[in-house]
C-alpha cells in the first residue's frame, strides 16, 4: 500500500540520478507522505523513473513530460494495490 518500502531512482538527461525511498514513518505516532518530490534544478530534464518494489520487482518507466505529477501503480495479480505519487 502506497508503495511503502519501494525505492525510486530518477534518471536525468545529463546522466545523473536521484534516489528516494518510501517509508511508513520515522517516529512515534508519525506518518511519512506517500508522495515523493524530486528537484531538477538547472540539470535539465528527467528521462526515466525506475521503481524497485518491496517484492524485488523492478520496472522502468520513460518520462515524456517531467513537469507533471506521476502516479505509478505496481501491476499485481492479486487484490492488493501499491502506488507511488511523484511530483
Amino acid at each position: 500500500l502506497y508503495g511503502i518500502g519501494s525505492r525510486v531512482i530518477l534518471s536525468l538527461s545529463d546522466g545523473s540520478k536521484q534516489m528516494a525511498e518510501i517509508h511508513a514513518g520515522s517516529g512515534y505516532l508519525s506518518q511519512s507522505s506517500p508522495t515523493l518530490f524530486f528537484g531538477l534544478g538547472q540539470k535539465g530534464r528527467a528521462s526515466s523513473i525506475q521503481v524497485i518494489w518491496p517484492d524485488g520487482e523492478t520496472i522502468t518507466y520513460p518520462i515524456s513530460d517531467y513537469r507533471t505529477h506521476h502516479l505509478i501503480s505496481q501491476p499485481e495479480p492479486d487484490s492488493t494495490h501499491s502506488e507511488i505519487h511523484i511530483r
